[in-house]
């Protein structure tokens, strides 16, 4: 056993040991090592004289990788007599080292220290195959059990828990043999240890991983039907447990994992959104609404989120650049600024149906993803565009309460062929036209072409279209009842290098 300052001059060795693998944990002002093969504990001050073993009764023997948890000056580790399994705990002397669990269990999980304690799962002496949480100071009768819970199925040592800390709240991930494995918390009694929330109901559970702290709010990774493995955060109650995002769309999971706190009050992982493969992510919770950016759209006073992601080959894509129109709507251009490609909405439509709506219309035929995410509830929709491909989309289900969607609920608009049209239009090269603008008449092309658009409502109303042009002096949008609502968008491009003909785009 070796000891160092960090510099040749204050490494030494301290004692010799026997041979074999040993794990080293700290306790305070001293270390206890515990070693694999001869099951037996030592304990060390980085001195010479300070490095012994501890004596054990006769027959005790550490169990597995026996070290667990430190509570100031005394840690604590698994033994067994041969019949099982007990918590065990030392001061580093003869006289400090006793079990503190009372009997051994053939059920005995993780430990961790919380709030002056010791917190440990283990089978009850009646019924090793059922659980119990456990909290103990480590003095004489200092042990209790707060709280039962259903078979976990054998006799062998539960699954991991993920003990972790968040102010005054341990939380962790239990089976209790009716809800599945879900999240629960303990305050240290009996009474405030409960389950946090039912995320999915049944058998399975959710099964909550990696529980990390961050600031004021727990987050792990759940899953569930509507929307697979995601990223969740807690505060411990019920209506403070909530999805963050869903980032890969719908029942696909993200998978997040690596879940760390950093600095900033941020929270980094990793994750697949379905799109680019597994890469590392950001998650700032005070920064949680949208946050208009080249790349983000955001609608509907900052709710709601929108990305397009592009791609004309295997290799050759990008994100879209947004430009907001109105507080509903905006438009995404993949190639040059005054060519828009996708143009979004989002109304609500709650008061209708109880959901907000999503509509896109398709001013390109190159292959893309739009991503509306709602930054409220952490839902997400994605609508996928293939290539060659032009057409609109109307989801007035996308987004309902708590962020609930039901499948198989989006329009689409026609897709009509495109022939030899390449996936990537042309910027139009204007040419001298005669139209003059008007509130209801968009002039594209330099004035060639003369656009009006007349509507009719379920009531048979009429009137013609309000027409707003847009930079570029190649597309323009026309809207019916409310100026920031925008109904129908067009485009038109000289394409005659490449087929000899004007292609017109527009999308509802």
């Amino acid at each position: 056993l070796w000891a160092s300052d960090g510099t040749a001059a204050g490494t030494r060795r301290i004692a010799t040991l026997p041979n074999e693998a040993a794990t080293l944990s700290s306790a305070g002002s001293w270390a206890l090592l515990s070693f694999h093969t001869s099951r037996r504990v030592w304990r060390t001050d980085g001195t010479t004289a300070g490095t012994r073993e501890i004596p054990l009764p006769a027959g005790i023997r550490t169990f597995g990788n026996a070290t667990g948890a430190s509570l100031g000056n005394v840690t604590f580790f698994r033994a067994s007599s041969g019949f099982g399994a007990e918590i065990w705990r030392t001061d580093g002397t003869a006289a400090g080292t006793w079990p503190v669990t009372g009997a051994e269990t053939a059920a005995l999980g993780e430990m961790a220290t919380h709030g002056g304690a010791l917190f440990f799962l283990a089978g009850t002496p009646e019924n090793p195959s059922r659980l119990a949480l456990w909290r103990s100071t480590g003095a004489p009768g200092g042990t209790q059990r707060l709280r039962t819970f259903g078979a976990f199925g054998g006799f062998s040592s539960p699954a991991p828990a993920e003990l972790t800390s968040l102010g005054s709240l341990l939380f962790f991930r239990l089976d209790d043999g009716e809800s599945g494995s879900e999240l629960w918390r303990t305050d240290g009694t009996a009474a405030g240890t409960v389950q946090v929330h039912d995320i999915a109901p049944g058998e399975d559970g959710s099964f909550p991983m990696e529980l990390t702290a961050l600031g004021s709010r727990l987050y792990f990774a759940a899953r569930e039907a509507e929307h697979g493995i995601e990223l969740w955060e807690t505060d411990g109650t019920a209506e403070g447990t909530r999805l963050v995002q869903d980032i890969a769309p719908g029942a696909f999971s993200s998978n997040p994992q690596e879940l760390t706190a950093g600095g900033g009050g941020r929270l980094f992982f990793t994750a697949d959104d379905g799109l680019h493969g597994r890469e590392p992510w950001v998650y700032s919770p005070e920064g949680a609404s949208c946050v208009p950016a080249a790349t983000v759209l955001c609608l509907s006073a900052g709710r709601f989120k929108v990305e397009v992601d592009w791609r004309t080959g295997l290799r050759d894509g990008g994100r879209g650049h947004a430009t907001a129109l109105t507080p509903d709507t905006g438009t995404f251009w993949f190639f040059d600024a005054a060519n828009v490609e996708v143009i979004v909405k989002v109304l609500d439509g709650r008061s209708l149906n109880g959901h907000h709506w999503v509509f896109f219309g398709a001013l390109s035929n190159v292959e893309y993803a739009v991503t509306v995410t709602d930054t409220l509830t952490g839902a997400a929709r994605r609508y996928t565009n293939l290539p060659g491909r032009l057409g609109s989309v109307a989801d007035t289900q996308a987004f309902g309460p708590l962020g609930a969607s039901l499948a198989g609920v989006v329009t689409e608009g026609p897709a009509p062929e495109v022939g030899e049209v390449p996936l990537v239009a042309s910027r139009s090269v204007h040419a001298t036209g005669s139209c003059t603008p008007g509130p209801a008449r968009l002039c594209l092309n330099g004035g060639r072409f003369a656009v009006e658009a007349r509507w009719k409502d379920f009531q048979g109303h009429t009137g013609a279209g309000k027409a707003v042009p847009l930079s570029g002096g190649d597309t323009g949008y026309f809207w019916f009842f409310d100026a920031g609502n925008v109904e129908v968008v067009l485009k038109v491009l000289d394409g005659r290098p490449l087929n000899g003909k004007f292609w017109v785009f527009y999308g509802a």
